[in-house]
Formats: structure tokens, C-alpha cells, sequence
């Protein structure tokens, strides 16, 4: 008994390879590279994590294509109109029932893909200007209709202005609240330790209408960045809207 009881830790001893061998031939499996997402699966996804722009991007469709209007300009600027609005709604509507806490969770899971949404809504946009000048060129062979399409092409342009510096709005919040920036704020708010949704509207909208932060401080070279291209984006709207105004006033003369 002796002699079995020195022999005994051997078995055990000599699992510890096998054990070794499995774990090791294991490990490149968890190494391995993950399946590439299907088309459908990233736009459930994208749909999922965004679903205002969604909404407001298929009522758009359904009305550049089941509207009965004249041309198909016109379909396109009332079928933006449409989404944008509806969008401005969802947001407000957001906004209005955000913390702190909503929007850094919001932030986490929204943050892949949101430079790309950004830019994809700045195209379009600015493509509405060009529809825009379009329409308002119309004016000239629609004696009847005039007042309509110029109505159409001011509602477009406000509705454009609103959306750009609201979409920059949200960025500003992931950018605040994403999961992967220090503890230092990206953005200082005088009297507020966590600022809500409503600090960024104002922060980005004061930048729309003034190029200016006004009372908020820029505390990160990363957010100047992001500070910089939105103060350019809205100058160069800002002159087209008033370059298409002049233009439009002159075919009225």
C-alpha cells in the first residue's frame, strides 16, 4: 500500500501534458478570425443602432417614389423635406428625455460607424442645395406655380440647416461620452459636471449661426478638430444659402 501510494500521483502527474496539449491546441481556435458580416446582418444592424435616420431615410423613399407630383425634383425635395422633419421630430422628442447616463450608454453602442453617417448626411446635404438651385431655376417657366416651388426651396434649405448642426449635435455627445476617451472632458460646460443632450444642441447651434463656441470651453485637440470641420461646414452652407437667395431675389426682379 505503501508502493501504491507513491505511484498514485503519477496518473495525475502525467494528465498535466494532456491537459497542456489540449489547452495549446485550443488557443489557436479562440485566435481565430470572426465571420465576416453578411450585407443583411450590417444593415439590421445599422437600422437597429439608427433608427430615426431609418424611418426618416424610408418615408423619404415612399415619397420620391408614390408621390404624385410633377417631376421627379420636385418628389425629391418634398420627400426630404418629409424624412428631414420627421427625423427633427424623433430627435426632439430624444433629446427631450436624455441624461447623462442615456446618452453615454446610447454612445457605446452607437459610436462604430457614426463618422460615416456623418459624413453621408453633410453629402446629402449639401446635394440638396443642388436640387435646391433646381427648383428655384424652375421659378422662371412656372408663372402659376412660383411662389410654390420658392416656398419648397426655402423650406428645404431651413430644414437642411436644422438637420446638419443637429446631426452634429449628436456627434459632439458620442465624442463626449464615448467609451474610449480619457477621464478629462472633451468639452467644459460652465455649471455642469454632466452635460445632457440639450448642452450639446446648444453648443453645436451656436456654432452654426455665430462660428463661435461662445461660453464652452475646447479642452482636447481631437474635439478642435471636430470643432474646426463643423465651423467650416456651416460657412460654406451658410454663403451657399446666401449666394442661392441673392440669385433667387435676382430672377424675381
Amino acid at each position: 500500500m505503501a508502493a501504491d501510494a507513491k505511484t498514485s500521483p503519477r496518473p495525475h502527474a502525467g494528465m498535466m501534458p494532456h491537459e497542456h496539449a489540449i489547452r495549446t491546441t485550443k488557443a489557436p481556435m479562440s485566435r481565430s478570425t470572426p465571420p465576416v458580416p453578411t450585407l443583411g446582418a450590417a444593415l439590421r444592424r445599422g437600422v437597429r443602432l439608427h433608427r430615426r435616420l431609418a424611418i426618416a431615410v424610408g418615408v423619404a423613399i415612399v415619397i420620391v417614389l408614390f408621390a404624385p407630383m410633377l417631376s421627379f425634383r420636385t418628389r425629391l425635395l418634398v420627400g426630404w423635406d418629409a424624412g428631414i422633419a420627421l427625423w427633427l421630430i424623433l430627435t426632439l422628442h430624444m433629446v427631450n428625455g436624455s441624461n447623462a447616463a442615456k446618452i453615454r450608454a446610447r454612445a457605446a453602442e452607437e459610436d462604430e460607424g457614426a463618422a460615416a453617417i456623418l459624413i453621408g448626411c453633410l453629402l446629402a446635404s449639401f446635394s440638396s442645395l443642388v436640387a435646391v438651385v433646381m427648383e428655384a431655376g424652375a421659378t422662371a417657366h412656372a408663372s402659376g406655380a412660383a411662389a410654390a416651388h420658392i416656398l419648397l426651396a426655402i423650406g428645404t434649405l431651413a430644414l437642411s440647416w436644422c438637420f446638419i448642426h443637429g446631426i452634429y449635435a449628436l456627434h459632439y455627445a458620442r465624442e463626449y461620452y464615448a467609451p474610449d476617451v480619457d477621464c478629462h472632458p472633451m468639452l467644459g460646460f460652465p455649471g455642469s459636471q454632466e452635460p445632457d443632450a440639450w448642452d450639446f444642441m446648444y453648443f453645436s447651434f451656436t456654432i452654426g449661426t455665430s462660428a463661435q463656441t461662445a461660453d464652452v470651453s475646447v479642452n482636447s485637440a481631437r474635439m478642435r478638430r471636430f470643432v474646426l470641420g463643423h465651423q467650416l461646414v456651416a460657412y460654406a452652407f451658410n454663403a451657399s444659402v446666401l449666394a442661392l437667395g441673392v440669385n433667387v431675389a435676382a430672377g424675381l426682379v
